[in-house]
């Protein structure tokens, strides 16, 4: 299988992934067999590599992570359906350009998904953070 789009010999390069400033800092890396967790402790930027942690342990935080990606998605789905529900119902909204009202749907769909995204950490927050403490010295 090739797995290289670049030419190949003298011409040919590595493959380079960007980390530019759009890249999110609190987030996880997964390479297939283990996980690189970056997140802030007490203003310092921590990691912690799920090869590090016991096998129960790291399937726990694996699920816990999927929990809350699958959660992320629903939020925008329902930002964005409840969003499509206020820009058609509410007057001011509905009198607008068709670009304009394409920008207020997108605002305030990410307005729902911020509300749905800080309900749903009262409950994903604390269990993270647990696990995050227990392993901070790794």
């Amino acid at each position: 299988m090739l797995y290289k789009v670049t030419p190949f010999g003298y011409f040919g390069r590595p493959v380079k992934i960007s980390r530019g400033p759009w890249f999110q800092h609190n987030s996880v890396e997964d390479d297939g067999l283990e996980c690189y967790y970056v997140y802030t402790s007490e203003g310092k930027t921590m990691t912690l590599l799920s090869n590090n942690m016991p096998w129960q342990d790291r399937e726990r935080m694996a699920y816990f992570y999927q929990a809350i990606q699958r959660n992320n998605a629903l939020a925008w789905f329902g930002g964005l359906w409840l969003g499509v529900e206020t820009v058609l119902r509410v007057p001011k909204l509905r009198g607008l350009a068709l670009g304009w009202r394409a920008l207020a749907l997108f605002g305030v769909s990410a307005i729902y998904k911020g509300a749905f995204d800080a309900y749903n950490a009262q409950y994903y927050g604390p269990v993270i953070g647990a696990f995050v403490r227990k392993y901070n010295n790794f």
